[in-house]
């Protein structure tokens, strides 16, 4: 390889801009950027603690707040940056988790946080809609709709987290 030609490994890829300007382009950035956004919303959940006052039954307080521990414990699970490097069978595992979560859940929460309630299961179909596209046609592309994705999930259990927050402590 002469001097002149600049060397491309395979951890990049080069495209030709219409000027025939090359720009190159790094993977792994995009991958980072998911991992970041995944960070901030796990940080954000662990703020999730406790406060004062319910009135509810001390049952459906158990009940509820139980629930909303397990959802809290699959959605850090589903957050975790290292996820997204264990491949579409880890991700779809703890989506799974998360639904299953919610589920149990929506019996047990009052009228008052079902609005919030169908938010996190919309942003959970959101994300099984784009782990199920993994593996077909753009892969950098999907990867950013499962890292939106997730990240709509972790928002939105953020929001109803901090809702339940008052009824259980």
């Amino acid at each position: 390889m002469s001097e002149s030609q600049p060397h491309m490994t395979t951890s990049t890829t080069s495209v030709c801009r219409s000027d025939g300007d090359h720009i190159r382009r790094r993977p792994g950035r995009l991958r980072y950027a998911a991992l970041g956004c995944l960070a901030l919303i796990g940080a954000s959940l662990a703020g999730c603690g406790s406060s004062d006052g319910s009135s509810t039954s001390t049952t459906d307080k158990e009940e509820i707040c139980q629930a909303r521990d397990d959802l809290q414990t699959s959605v850090t699970a589903l957050t975790n940056p290292s996820l997204l490097t264990q491949g579409t069978t880890a991700i779809t595992a703890a989506v799974d988790d998360v639904k299953a979560d919610v589920a149990n859940l929506k019996p047990a929460a009052s009228a008052d946080y079902q609005p919030q309630v169908e938010s996190l299961q919309t942003s959970i179909d959101d994300l099984e809609t784009a782990t199920g596209n993994l593996g077909n046609g753009n892969i950098a592309g999907n990867l950013t709709a499962v890292g939106t994705a997730i990240a709509s999930v972790g928002t939105s259990a953020t929001t109803l987290l901090t809702q339940l927050k008052a009824t259980c402590d």
